[in-house]
C-alpha cells in the first residue's frame, strides 16, 4: 500500500496545479489511514471510499463558491454605499498639473493657425472634406429643376 501511495503522490506532483495537489495529498493520506485500520474489510474501489472523495470534492467546491460570492457581495456593498462620484481636485498652481497636460497645453497654445488666404496661396485644401451630397444636389445635377419647355 505504501508503494501505491508514493506513486499517487508523484503523479499528483507532476500533473496537477498546487491547490489540487494539496487536495489529492490529503485524500491519499486519509485513504491510507483508513486502509491501515480497515484493510481487511474494504477494497480499493469500495463505494464508501468513492463517496467520501466525492463528498470532499463537493465540500471544496462549495467553499470556493462561497468565498467568491462573499467577495463580490462585499465589493457590491461598498460600491452602493459610495454612490457619489469623487470630487474633482482643485488645482491652484501650475506645479500641480501632470506633465502630459502641460505638454498638450503648450502645443495648443504655441500652434500657429493658418488663415484661409495663406492656405489657398500654398495650395492646401480648405474646409471640410468627404461631405456627402444632399438629395437636392443630386437632383439638380440630374436636371430635375430645369424647365423642359
Amino acid at each position: 500500500m505504501n508503494n501505491l501511495r508514493k506513486k499517487c503522490l508523484m503523479l499528483a506532483n507532476r500533473t496537477c496545479p498546487p491547490r489540487k495537489q494539496l487536495f489529492l495529498v490529503r485524500q491519499i493520506q486519509s485513504s491510507s489511514s483508513q486502509c491501515n485500520t480497515n484493510s481487511s474489510s474494504e477494497d480499493k474501489g469500495s463505494p464508501t471510499s468513492v463517496l467520501n472523495s466525492l463528498e470532499a470534492s463537493s465540500k471544496w467546491r462549495k467553499g470556493q463558491l462561497t468565498k467568491i460570492t462573499e467577495k463580490f457581495a462585499s465589493s457590491a456593498d461598498s460600491k452602493t454605499s459610495s454612490s457619489k462620484p469623487p470630487e474633482p481636485m482643485e488645482i491652484t498652481s501650475d506645479d500641480e498639473i501632470q506633465p502630459m497636460w502641460k505638454d498638450m497645453e503648450s502645443r495648443v497654445v504655441r500652434r500657429r493657425s493658418i488663415v484661409i488666404s495663406e492656405a489657398l496661396q500654398k495650395g492646401k485644401k480648405v474646409g471640410r472634406r468627404n461631405v456627402r451630397k444632399t438629395d437636392e444636389e443630386a437632383w439638380l445635377n440630374a436636371g430635375l429643376y430645369e424647365d423642359k419647355s
